[in-house]
């Protein structure tokens, strides 16, 4: 049995099917990657609102306790 270059023995055709497997596995590397970067970066964008939500909620909260003293 002649082996030619780029053919698998077994079946002596070449051997398309690991390259397609290994091109899924790079594209599905590559969108993983994507979605972990979205993720992350929508991660930090909450917390960064969250941020700005506290700071406002505190100022609004100082301001009600200026104009409303308490009772003493």
């Amino acid at each position: 049995m002649t082996i030619l270059d780029g053919q698998t023995p077994a079946r002596g055709r070449p051997d398309r099917r690991a390259d397609r497997a290994a091109g899924r596995l790079r594209a599905a590397r590559r969108g993983y990657e994507r979605s972990a970067a979205h993720l992350r970066s929508a991660a930090l964008d909450q917390v960064e609102r969250h941020g700005l939500i506290s700071a406002v909620l505190r100022a609004s909260l100082g301001r009600l306790a200026q104009s409303c003293p308490a009772d003493s």
